[in-house]
Parts: C-alpha cells; structure tokens; sequence
C-alpha cells in the first residue's frame, strides 16, 4: 500500500473483511481485503495532542486503539465515534497532585507538562490543558477557583479551575519550583524553590511579591500555613524544619513560639506529630 500512513506503521490487525493499522501519524485507517481504504481516524484530534498509536484490535464493528500516551480508546469503525476509556500523562513522572477544598476533583500534573483534572465520582478526565513549562507542585485556593503551579526552571502559575484560562505566570528564581501553598485565607501565595528560598506573594493586589524568606540551606521541599495564617513552616531537601512569622516575615528561632500552632495542613516530613515517618538514612 503507497502512502497508508505518513511516517511509520506501529500497529496492525486483520478481521473478517479487511485489516486495521496505525501509526506514528496518531491516525488509525480501515482497509478491505482489496487494500482499498474505508475509513481514517485522527487520534490526535480526539485527544487534543499529538499521539503515536501503538497498538489496535477489531471485535465487532468496534476498534480498541492505544497510544504512547498511555490512553486507550474505543472506536466505532464505521462512524469513527469515539469513548476514551483510559487517558493519562505521558513522557515521564507524575510529580504533583492536589485534591479540590470542596468538590469530588483533583488536579495532576508532570514532566508532559499537561494540568489535568480528574472527577472523581466517574473517575474520568474532567478537562486538561497544556502549561508552558513541566509541572512540579500544584496547589488549590482554600476557595477552589484557581490552581497554582510550580514548574521546573524557577516559574510558576495561577489558572481559573473552571475555565483553564492563566491569571498570572511569574518568575523569580531559577530553578525548580517544589512547592506551592496557598494560606488559608486565601491572601497569601507561599513558593517553595530549589533555590532554597520561600517567596510570598499576595493574592489580592494582582500577586505581588511580598518577600522573602531565607535560611534553608538546600532545596525547599514542602510548606505548611498556620490555621489562622499567621505563621508557615518550610521543610527542607537537608530535614530542616524553618517556622515564620508571615506578619513579621522573620524566622522564629526556637520552638518555644511555635509548639502551640495549629496547622492547616501538615506536609512536612519532619517534626513530632511525624516522628519516625523518615527511617534513617532514607531521607
């Protein structure tokens, strides 16, 4: 056959009247027994991004396709009507995961720099959009509206959950942004960094940076706000535990101010309601 696909043929199957084949193109074509072709279905276009089908099976009018993108999908071979049943990242690790305040939803992103959002009642893709740079770290506001996220090479991003539309992209460091917490109140935008610095910024003067915060001496892994925002607690790549006073943007130098907070989240690795968390020498 002259011309069946673009570039290379990855998959093929035969049935009753003809054969199925797909390739590097993201198309999936239909022949007969005559090698004349009866249908061509971009999968591509369905999924909204360049794909390599992999693998194809026929059973009934009905064709199975999967991709390198870890997704598979249910084809009617006559129509082309399409049922994804499988979708997922692609091209490296999943490296961040924030779940929705109020709403069955969550949020994942990674190195196919795709923001996803999965419902969780259907276990479904909700909807996904394709960022500027890799994912590194996600985060809800208290309210559900926006997303944050921290993305490799020292940039980071807010996008309206409901529309996928960016509020803002920002860059102060130059390396990777590991975390990203907003406070409570939903005034504060907290930046955790592989620069080992922590960045506030306030949310409701456009994001703005406020300050920052120094005194990890390696990277920035994790980030906790207080109930009543007041103070954050940054937990470093060397198990360094660091409290704040947001208010004062000064480091607390002992514990003695601090064993009494009530946090709002605790994602640290470190301290005494996670003793024992880390083994020794795995950290």
């Amino acid at each position: 056959i002259v011309s069946a696909h673009r570039s290379s043929v990855h998959a093929i199957v035969t049935f009753v009247n003809g054969f199925c084949s797909g390739g590097k193109d993201g198309k999936v074509r239909v022949w007969s027994n005559d090698l004349e072709p009866l249908n061509s279905f971009d999968i591509s276009a369905v999924l909204q991004q360049d794909v390599i089908v992999k693998s194809v099976d026929q059973r009934q009018g009905r064709i199975l396709v999967g991709t390198h993108t870890c997704s598979i999908l249910d084809l009617d071979q006559d129509t082309g009507e399409a049922q994804v049943v499988i979708e997922g990242h692609m091209g490296g690790a999943v490296e961040a995961v924030a779940c929705h305040p109020t709403k069955p939803l969550y949020a994942s992103g990674g190195a196919d720099r795709y923001l996803r959002f999965w419902n969780l009642v259907d276990k479904v893709l909700w909807k996904k959009k394709m960022l500027d740079h890799p994912i590194k770290s996600l985060c809800f506001s208290p309210d559900g509206k926006v997303i944050a996220a921290g993305h490799a090479l020292g940039s980071w991003s807010v996008h309206r959950v409901d529309s996928l539309d960016e509020v803002i992209t920002s860059k102060d460091r130059k390396k990777s942004i590991f975390c990203v917490k907003f406070a409570p109140s939903g005034r504060y935008l907290a930046v955790g960094s592989e620069d080992s610095m922590v960045d506030l910024y306030d949310c409701a003067s456009d994001y703005d940076w406020v300050a920052t915060l120094q005194g990890h001496a390696a990277s920035v892994l994790h980030l906790d706000w207080s109930i009543d925002s007041r103070f954050l607690q940054s937990c470093g790549s060397e198990q360094d535990l660091l409290f704040w006073n947001v208010e004062e943007q000064t480091l607390i130098p002992g514990f003695e101010e601090t064993c009494d907070i009530e946090w709002d989240s605790y994602s640290s690795t470190v301290g005494w309601s996670v003793q024992g968390l880390v083994g020794t020498g795995l950290a």
